[in-house]
């Protein structure tokens, strides 16, 4: 891409981002409570249409898949070690149980790749919200092992339920529940659990289409997915 073009496409996303959507500031000011859906499932296959095995997942690298719909993003790490359960509250002060890692070591976490402040999410373009692994430092954060968007500067602990641990964002991430089938090493994505997004996030993007994702959904690096990747 040449330079004009990351320029425009930076510049597009972030004043995408930075607009006041319809309902976002409603939204977020009113008692919204916990979100549980089971959607239907959909097993996170590779680029030929294979299941996914979690042993074959890299390490702190960030994935991608879409789910519930076709143009919502999600990230998939591989924590590395056990991530166990926690406590979260919303801004409301509702409580809520985080089940942890999924998978054979119960590392891997999974997380709807939209910022809760303004929604901006990993475009095929750009992507402003990533994952930091602890090798890489975010310049934000100070640190890494963390997830942060830098349309806004808000970020999150994903070995915490994606907990927010520098505002403006006041809300977790919503959590991707994931299956995982000690038989096959295949991982499916089943369900949201966390404060429910999704009705302000098509208010804020009116262009994304509310279809299913399906009985699949590809997972990719965050590189492969989108052009440019923004560090911050």
């Amino acid at each position: 891409m040449k330079r004009r073009g990351f320029l425009k496409a930076c510049a597009g996303l972030a004043a995408l981002a930075a607009a006041p959507a319809p309902g976002i500031g409603r939204a977020l000011a009113q008692s919204q409570g916990v979100l549980r859906k089971d959607f239907p499932r959909a097993a996170l296959v590779d680029q030929s249409g294979r299941p996914i095995a979690a042993a074959a997942l890299k390490g702190q690298t960030n994935y991608v898949f879409l789910y519930p719909f076709s143009e919502t993003p999600c990230f998939l790490v591989d924590l590395g070690e056990p991530i166990a359960p926690a406590p979260l509250k919303l801004k409301d002060g509702t409580e809520y149980a985080w089940p942890g890692g999924a998978g054979p070591k119960k590392s891997i976490v999974a997380y709807m790749a939209v910022c809760t402040h303004s929604f901006s999410h990993p475009e095929p373009e750009v992507a402003m919200i990533k994952y930091y692994g602890p090798e890489e430092k975010g310049a934000l954060a100070g640190r890494g092992n963390v997830i942060t968007c830098c349309v806004h500067a808000s970020i999150f602990d994903p070995a915490k339920g994606a907990e927010v641990i520098q505002a403006p964002a006041e809300i977790p991430l919503t959590t991707v529940l994931l299956e995982w089938d000690p038989k096959s090493d295949a991982l499916s994505a089943s369900g949201l659990l966390g404060r429910d997004v999704m009705k302000e996030f098509f208010e804020a993007f009116p262009q994304k289409r509310q279809e299913p994702v399906g009985k699949e959904s590809r997972l990719v690096t965050l590189d492969a997915y989108s052009k440019i990747v923004i560090g911050c």
